[in-house]
């Protein structure tokens, strides 16, 4: 689905606990699932195994109890692969007071939201309308808002009019 509202795009990061207060707004704003994606087609660890820090594997795996789907694809909301035969592997999951828990146990940055040391691409959704999306490497998010809930995001600190 494509996303409704106001588009923004945000070049820097914020502070972590800016961070934590962005995903319990999310929360409050009726987003209720949240994706990531693991690639196979980049090294991070520069050892040719494609994996990914444990760390990595380890949230995932107490991540299960909210796993919605798990799917092959070469794009995403915030990317793609430009080869159409290499692919990656896409996770859905329930986005609650449990599952926050879990990912602020694990992230506190727009950047932390990469490999090794995360899966790449985090992306909350409210239903199928993406509300928010971060690109870790870049310190990028993408942000899907109505104006009041932009509003409400400059409230916490973040001004989506900033470019800089």
């Amino acid at each position: 689905m494509e996303p409704q509202g106001n588009t923004f795009v945000l070049y820097k990061s914020f502070s972590a606990e800016v961070y934590e207060q962005v995903l319990t707004v999310a929360q409050e704003n009726g987003c209720n699932h949240f994706e990531f994606c693991i690639r196979h087609d980049i090294d991070f660890l520069g050892d040719y195994s494609y994996r990914y820090s444990e760390n990595t594997y380890k949230f995932m795996e107490e991540l299960t109890p909210f796993l919605v789907s798990e799917i092959q694809t070469n794009h995403w909301v915030t990317d793609m692969i430009i080869s159409r035969e290499k692919e990656a592997r896409l996770y859905r999951y329930r986005f609650n007071e449990q599952s926050l828990m879990k990912i602020l146990e694990y992230s506190n940055s727009v950047s932390d939201w990469c490999g090794p040391k995360l899966p790449e691409d985090l992306v909350l959704f409210q239903d199928e309308k993406p509300w928010l999306g971060f690109i870790g490497h870049e310190e990028m998010s993408f942000w899907f808002l109505t104006e009041s809930e932009a509003k409400e995001i400059g409230e916490i600190g973040i001004d989506l009019f900033d470019e800089g």
